[in-house]
C-alpha cells in the first residue's frame, strides 16, 4: 500500500481529502497539522507548525512516502492584504522547510502535489477562461504568494528534479467548510431571511464551483495519472454567476431570496475574477461527479 503525507490537514481541504482516502483504502496516510486532530482510521499524526524546520525523525518520515499533497499555507486573503510581510515570509518558510529535505534525498517520491489557487492567474480579461499556459499577472498580495510558491516548486522540479505538480482551483463546497465562504454564508442567510450580498462590478461575478469530493478525487487522479512538471487547472463542467447559485439555494430551501449587489472599493482586496479552463485535466480522463444542484442539496439537509 502507497504511503501518503498531507500537509496543512486540519484545513477544509485537508479534513475532506482524509476522510475521502480512508474510505478509498489505498494509502497509508500520515498528515501533518499544528493541533492534533480526532480522526477515526489508522493515520498517523505529526502535530507541527510548518515555519519551523523538520526534525531528523520527521525527515526519515518524509522521505519515506510516496505522495505528498501540499495543502499548508495561508488561505486568507484578507489576511494577506492586512499582514504582506509576515503572510509572505510564512508561506515561503513553510514551502522551503519542505522541499528542502526532498531536494538532498527523494528516495522513492513518486509525485508532490502543490494546491494552489485561481488567483495566481490574476484577473480574466473579458472572462476569459484561462489555460495552464497562460501568462499570470496577479493583482493582490494573496494570488502573489500563490504565484510565488507555485514558481518554487517548479523550480524544484526543474533543479532538482523533484517530481512536482500544481492544481489550481476556483471554488470549493461542502462538509465542514468555514461558516464565513460564500455559500455556507448565503444558506445561513437566506434561512434567516436576511438579503445577502453579491459581489458585481456590472453583473453578478461569474464563478466555478466544485464540490470537495469531486476535488479530492482530482487529486489523487493527479498524483497517480498526470505528468510531473504541469500545471492542472480542476473545475467543475459548468459555471454559475453568484445570483444564480443564491436562487438554487433559496428554491432548494424553498423561501424567498433578497439580495443586494455590491461593487467593491477595494479592487486589490477583493477576490480577483480569475476563470479557469479546466480543458486539460479533462482529457487526461478526470470528470467530476457531483453537480451543483445536487451537491448544494447534500449541503443543505446534512448542515
Amino acid at each position: 500500500m502507497s504511503k501518503i503525507l498531507i500537509s496543512g490537514a486540519s484545513g477544509f481541504v485537508g479534513g475532506n481529502l482524509i476522510k475521502f482516502l480512508l474510505q478509498k483504502k489505498e494509502y497509508d496516510i500520515i498528515c501533518i497539522s499544528r493541533r492534533k486532530m480526532d480522526y477515526k482510521g489508522n493515520i498517523k499524526q505529526i502535530v507541527k507548525d510548518l515555519t519551523q524546520p523538520f526534525t531528523l525523525d520527521e525527515i526519515k518520515i518524509l522521505r519515506s512516502v510516496d505522495f505528498i499533497v501540499h495543502l499548508a499555507g495561508t488561505s486568507k486573503i484578507s489576511e494577506c492584504s492586512s499582514e504582506p510581510r509576515s503572510s509572505i515570509e510564512k508561506n515561503i518558510q513553510i514551502t522551503l522547510n519542505l522541499l528542502e529535505p526532498l531536494r538532498q534525498s527523494k528516495n522513492n517520491l513518486k509525485k508532490i502535489l502543490l494546491l494552489s489557487s485561481a488567483e495566481s492567474y490574476g484577473p480574466s480579461v473579458k472572462n476569459k477562461e484561462m489555460a495552464e499556459c497562460d501568462v499570470k499577472n496577479p493583482i493582490n498580495i494573496y494570488g502573489c504568494i500563490k504565484n510565488c510558491i507555485e514558481n518554487i516548486f517548479l523550480s524544484y522540479y526543474y533543479n532538482y528534479d523533484l517530481p512536482v505538480a500544481i492544481a489550481n482551483t476556483m471554488n470549493t463546497y461542502g462538509p465542514h467548510q468555514s461558516k464565513e465562504k460564500f455559500i455556507p454564508k448565503i444558506i445561513r442567510k437566506i434561512k434567516q431571511g436576511k438579503p445577502v450580498d453579491l459581489h458585481a462590478s456590472e453583473n453578478p461575478d461569474k464563478r466555478n464551483y466544485l464540490h470537495i469530493d469531486d476535488l479530492c478525487s482530482a487529486i489523487t487522479h493527479i498524483l497517480k495519472k498526470c505528468k510531473e512538471g504541469e500545471r492542472y487547472n480542476v473545475i467543475s463542467d459548468n459555471f454559475y454567476d453568484n445570483l444564480e447559485i443564491a436562487k438554487i439555494i433559496a428554491n432548494i430551501l424553498n423561501m424567498r431570496l433578497s439580495y443586494n449587489l455590491i461593487n467593491p472599493t477595494n479592487k486589490t482586496a477583493h477576490h480577483t475574477l480569475s476563470i479557469l479552463n479546466g480543458e486539460k485535466l479533462f482529457k487526461t480522463g478526470w470528470a467530476p461527479k457531483i453537480n451543483l444542484n445536487d451537491g448544494l442539496k447534500e449541503e443543505i439537509n446534512n448542515g
